[in-house]
């Protein structure tokens, strides 16, 4: 269980606690979070596997070692005042009521906009920004910039 609202099974959890000072719309990524795994397996012939001398022959040992880092990509939008709460909610209430979705989806979608997880859903239940790009778009673009000014880095990632 995720929250009390929303349930998930959890396979990893990983945590991070920062402090950061950003802009209206300023991205900024949090990384560090990183995870090595590593995996033994043993295969054998019955019988055969277990015998001395020969067994080698009949048997077989891989290992695997993965490491991961997650890089969690963050863009706040400050709502600055009551007024542009209220029209931002009277709006995203009725694309909620233009989902195809089941009712009980679109009561869990209008708890998280009351506990601020929830965010903004066009017609097909797909989550948007405030001004309607997917976060697939934003990510897409926000990567081509950062390709066109070389001023990232990407550390090597092994499969």
């Amino acid at each position: 269980q995720v929250s009390e609202e929303f349930e998930s099974p959890i396979i990893t959890r990983r945590e991070a606690n920062t402090i950061v000072t950003v802009r209206d719309g300023q991205t900024i990524v949090i990384g560090g979070l990183i995870s090595d795994r590593f995996e033994s397996r043993r295969r054998k012939v019955p019988f055969f596997g277990d015998i001395p001398l020969i067994g080698p022959l009949f048997r077989s040992e891989t290992t695997n070692t993965a490491k991961t880092e997650l890089l969690i990509v963050l863009t706040p939008y400050v709502i600055d005042s009551p007024t542009n709460f209220d029209a931002i909610e009277s709006i995203t209430s009725e694309s909620i009521d233009a989902l195809t979705v089941p009712d009980d989806v679109k009561q869990k979608i209008r708890e998280h906009m009351k506990d601020g997880t929830g965010g903004f859903f066009d017609a097909r239940g797909q989550q948007r920004d405030p001004n309607g790009r997917s976060f697939d778009d934003i990510w897409r673009e926000r990567m081509r910039r950062a390709n066109d000014d070389d001023q990232y880095t990407y550390p090597d990632v092994e499969p």
